[in-house]
């Protein structure tokens, strides 16, 4: 099963981001993580959680194109790079995973749904939409992840997308246009 740890995820993030910029090719990013995965542990136990994360993984890695990366982010995350990805296919890919997983139908009858489910963040980087505003990877990573909290407030087993990615905290702003 071809998984990285959150090690090379930040490795690789960082790597996509920086060609994303020097080629000027987008990228999407999704945060998933388990729906009620606590529960799942405090009812099957925590080698069955370790089992249902193998499966998901599994499952997710055999849907995923060839040059998607999927990694174990921490807990029961996942994130998953999608290079070459605008808004459009990077829905498409995560609502395919949500799929994907929900109709595996692994049993999780602490879960409203009764089969193990995922709620995925999604975000884009397209740095031609960026041209000028300096964005650093780790506000990708911030907007996924806060889509995915929306997922879940929502109801979870969905997929929301986050708005485009802001410019880099630590950056000026634009300056306003010129009088005239």
């Amino acid at each position: 099963m071809s998984i990285g740890n959150r090690r090379a995820f930040d490795e690789a993030l960082a790597l996509q981001h920086a060609t994303a910029l020097r080629y000027g090719v987008p990228y999407g990013l999704l945060i998933a993580d388990v729906d009620h995965f606590k529960r799942y542990n405090d009812r099957y136990g925590h080698p069955a959680g370790d089992g249902v994360l193998a499966q998901v993984a599994r499952l997710l890695r055999q849907t995923l194109r060839v040059v998607d990366g999927l990694y174990r982010y921490g807990g029961e995350e996942i994130a998953v790079l999608l290079p070459h990805q605008r808004g459009a296919g990077t829905l498409r890919a995560a609502e395919r995973l949500r799929r994907c997983v929900e109709q595996a139908a692994i049993e999780h009858r602490d879960n409203d749904a009764g089969v193990v489910t995922l709620s995925f963040g999604a975000a884009v980087f397209d740095p031609q939409a960026h041209a000028g505003q300096p964005v650093v990877p780790q506000a990708v990573l911030r907007a996924a992840d806060e889509a995915l909290y929306q997922a879940k407030r929502l109801g979870r087993n969905r997929v929301e997308m986050a708005p485009a990615a802001p410019a880099d905290d630590r950056t000026a702003p634009p300056a306003p246009p010129a009088a005239g």
